[in-house]
């Protein structure tokens, strides 16, 4: 063999080892793309040959088409147009080079859709056979590709697959991924967070489908594998590793609750979490009961918290956790390890949103009752350290959950905490205003640059705080909240239209005006505030919500005056996107075409007399006059009466009008 020849044949290896392709083969591709791309094929034969005359190109060149930008993207939209023969006939080429694909960065995304599509062959037995055949090839470089970035995500699809458990992409997928998934799709980002939107349900959002046995089976030797990883603790925080053991959580949960459990153990055993007695685990009521030394006592570890929990990438495993724990884990979770750490937890700048969690995800009042006094009693500390989200957790899950033995005494730590005098008339004066913008009595009214006197400082636009909405909006959907509404009530006009009329404080009259708590002649007192800025509301985005919510719970007067202000700037309103739709809301449309539709049927009545009795008003008027001057004798008036009645006797009789013969004569 010459030298020339032999190095011919080195450069096509280290080309095969690097990815590198020929540019007659990428040419090649980037018209395959294009043809797919337009779809133009005459019938689905002429598609199939296709298909099949480029898949012979694909077994040429082989599996490093996949490590190329653009022939892995043609790949991608080759792999669903396959057959079951070329399907298998993929997988063999696939085994040669697993390792390699599945760690490069273009290939491991051949390789992910390669997995999922097997459900559509799945019914061809040695299809099955030969995917089981790649399973085993990865299973045994599981330990590698856990630990790899591109690696990783072909776990946790092969996962999946193989479990019949469909995961949301909030686990499978970067918060940068999905970004940039939207800006392809032109998708604009809100502009303002959506209030008290709950993190995903994974219990509710998770899909199943039917897998054979064989599947399953393979899945269970990954999760034994995964477990007995030699440093399974390090994959808890390990920045790759994490996110798939948090799709093996959510699918195990599916497959096998009794696996779950013993997975859940096995995670709280490695991340060095000390569970304490479970005499308590039936609600903690031993909790709820103690003294003031106790819950001291409790405090003893104020600063030793597990490092998992701690971690921006471990914390998220046990948000995993508690979201798809069933009441038995959950309570282990939550009461035998959480409860004694409770407040470190909620001052932790990460591990605070594990707090947020488990809060959200509690069911049961006697299971919430120990938490959320325990936090209640720490609200200041938990302020002061700008967690503001625990905070409103707490009240959600008062309000949600029905705990009204706890609202009072929550509303009063809450006032405490922001200085609030306990006069009540200034307590009324000033609730609302402090926790919409989340600032205490003294830095709100500058009581320190001002000690002779308190000036009454109005609540701004930018002052608004989204977390403090957040927390008035629960306290205002309180079963005992009247001096809370006493205290929204107190707001000028100014103040209340800022409010409607923000990204977030506009939900706290939707949760005012709903409350059936809160008495019909309140909810009439605030539309009256609002007269005269009803057209101002309604052309607003957010103030149009609030004539929305006004609408359906005030009573009939509050409304004629709300339809009366919008009727006289309906020709201003009707130009406006949000004026349109609250024109429709109130009504305002259907009465004008509704009195329009009247007058028409009026008109078209008196039309209609007009024909029948041709008399004008003014020639009734004359003979009225005429009458009035000359008085007739009776014969005379007799007479003329006779003389009309003959004359309009076949109109009059017509409309059912008749007389009688001697009335005549």
């Amino acid at each position: 063999m010459s030298e020339k020849s032999k190095q011919e044949e080195e450069n096509a290896e280290d080309d095969k080892k690097s990815g590198r392709l020929k540019e007659e083969v990428i040419s090649y591709f980037k018209r395959v793309e294009q043809v797919l791309l337009e779809d133009a094929f005459e019938d689905g034969n002429h598609k199939e040959a296709f298909v099949k005359n480029v898949f012979l190109e694909v077994e040429k060149e082989g599996m490093q088409l996949g490590r190329h930008p653009i022939t892995s993207r043609v790949l991608e939209q080759l792999i669903p147009l396959l057959s079951d023969t070329q399907y298998e006939t993929l997988i063999l080429l696939m085994e040669k080079e697993v390792e390699t694909l599945c760690t490069d960065r273009f290939a491991s995304h051949v390789v992910e859709l390669f997995c999922k599509e097997i459900i559509k062959h799945i019914t061809e037995e040695s299809v099955a056979d030969a995917f089981l055949g790649l399973c085993k090839n990865i299973k045994k470089q599981v330990d590698v590709f856990l630990r790899d970035t591109y690696g990783s995500h072909v776990l946790s699809t092969l996962l999946q697959t193989l479990s019949g458990v469909q995961v949301p992409e909030t686990i499978t997928k970067s918060r940068i991924s999905r970004e940039s998934k939207k800006v392809k799709k032109k998708k604009k980002k809100p502009q303002h967070p959506q209030m008290f939107q709950n993190s995903v349900n994974l219990k509710d959002s998770v899909t199943t489908s039917e897998v054979p046995d064989s599947f399953h089976k393979m899945y269970r030797r990954f999760l034994k594998t995964i477990k007995d990883d030699d440093n399974f603790g390090e994959l808890l925080c390990h920045r790759t590793a994490s996110p798939v053991l948090q799709v093996l959580v959510i699918t195990l949960q599916k497959v096998s609750t009794e696996k779950f459990a013993q997975m859940t153990e096995l995670i709280v055993r490695k991340a060095r979490i000390e569970m304490t007695s479970p005499n308590n685990k039936d609600g903690g009521e031993g909790v709820d009961d103690s003294d003031e030394s106790e819950e001291e006592e409790d405090e003893d570890t104020f600063h030793k918290l597990p490092v998992v929990l701690t971690d921006q990438v471990g914390s998220h495993l046990f948000e995993v956790l508690l979201q798809t724990a069933d009441e038995e884990t959950f309570d282990n979770l939550t009461v035998r390890c959480m409860l004694k750490m409770l407040v470190s937890l909620s001052i932790h700048p990460i591990a605070n949103f594990l707090v947020q969690t488990m809060l959200r995800c509690m069911d049961k009042k006697k299971k919430a009752k120990p938490f959320i006094r325990k936090l209640s009693k720490f609200t200041e500390d938990i302020l002061a350290a700008g967690h503001m989200g625990c905070i409103v957790r707490v009240a959600e899950s008062i309000s949600r959950l029905g705990l009204s033995d706890q609202e009072e005494k929550f509303i009063e730590t809450l006032t405490r905490s922001l200085h609030i005098p306990e006069d009540p008339e200034k307590m009324e004066k000033s609730f609302c205003k402090l926790v919409l913008s989340m600032m205490t009595h003294d830095i709100f009214y500058k009581v320190e640059l001002i000690p002779s006197g308190e000036p009454d400082h109005s609540l701004k636009n930018d002052a608004i705080n989204y977390h403090g909405a957040c927390l008035l909006k629960s306290c205002l959907s309180f079963k005992k909240c009247q001096m809370i509404a006493k205290s929204l009530l107190s707001l000028n006009k100014e103040e209340l239209t800022t409010i409607a009329c923000h990204p977030s404080g506009n939900h706290v009259f939707e949760s005012f005006l709903s409350n059936t708590n809160i008495k019909k002649k309140m909810k009439n007192s605030l539309s009256d505030m609002f007269r005269g800025k009803f057209a101002v509301l309604a052309s607003d985005k957010f103030g149009s919500r609030v004539i929305d919510a006004l609408w359906k719970n005030v009573g009939e007067e509050s409304k004629d005056f709300i339809k009366t202000e919008l009727t006289q700037n309906k020709s201003r309103l009707e130009s406006d996107l949000y004026g349109r739709i609250v024109l429709c809301n109130c009504e305002i449309n259907q009465q004008a075409r509704k009195m329009r539709e009247i007058k028409e049927k009026q008109d078209k009545k008196r039309k209609m007399f007009e024909d029948i009795l041709p008399v004008s008003k003014k020639e009734e008027k004359s003979v009225m006059v005429k009458e009035e001057e000359q008085p007739p004798a009776k014969k005379t008036k007799g007479k003329n009466k006779n003389d009309r009645v003959a004359k309009y006797r076949e109109q009059l009789k017509a409309l059912g009008i008749s007389f009688d013969d001697e009335e005549q004569t």
